[in-house]
């Protein structure tokens, strides 16, 4: 039993330590990252690859990613017999574009399913909705991604109706839209 206790250390030694990472490419996001060796620093040499070449000689480095695809870093630490002592992977991809789903109808009826209404947004970084009655009044407004409108206007239950959505965005890839629609509150 100790024999199976030393090799499996022993393996898991010599493999390394690995971290996986995914990196989205897109405008005012993150793309500069620092890595770190997790080896002694005493009085030690690191030599760090990417793809295998040479980037760096000291316990860690700073990599900016411009260009997408599959990535392999590795960190020597030169008292390991050749073996890295850490890997990454990193998975660099283009930022993806930004949606957003308006539901057509809610529930307002304290039930706690459905009992809001908001557009439901996916890479989204700017937003601004409003939604006006029948009438042409509106209702309901706010520039918060998580804000929702629960049925009420100046303090009165809404009855159920059709309703109109006006609402502008922004997408974290730059992109902006515009969408109306329609939706129905049920009571």
């Amino acid at each position: 039993m100790r024999y199976i206790f030393i090799l499996i250390l022993t393996l898991l030694f010599n493999l390394g330590f690995s971290q996986n990472q995914i990196i989205e490419l897109c405008p005012g996001q993150r793309n500069t990252f620092n890595y770190y060796s997790i080896s002694s620093t005493s009085g030690g040499l690191w030599m760090w690859t990417l793809q295998g070449d040479t980037i760096g000689y000291t316990n860690n480095v700073r990599i900016t990613w411009r260009d997408t695809g599959y990535y392999l870093i590795r960190v020597y630490y030169k008292d390991n017999c050749g073996n890295p002592t850490r890997i990454y992977r990193v998975k660099v991809v283009k930022c993806p574009e930004s949606a957003i789903f308006f539901p057509n109808a809610f529930t307002p009826n304290d039930d706690g399913l459905n009992d809001g209404w908001k557009p439901i947004p996916f890479k989204i970084s700017e937003i601004r909705w409003q939604i006006y009655n029948r009438w042409g009044e509106k209702v309901y407004e706010t520039n918060k991604l998580d804000d929702r409108w629960n049925g009420i206007y100046k303090n009165e239950k809404q009855p159920t109706g059709n309703f109109v959505f006006q609402c502008w965005f922004r997408g974290i890839d730059g992109k902006t839209g515009f969408k109306k629609g329609n939706l129905i509150l049920i009571r």
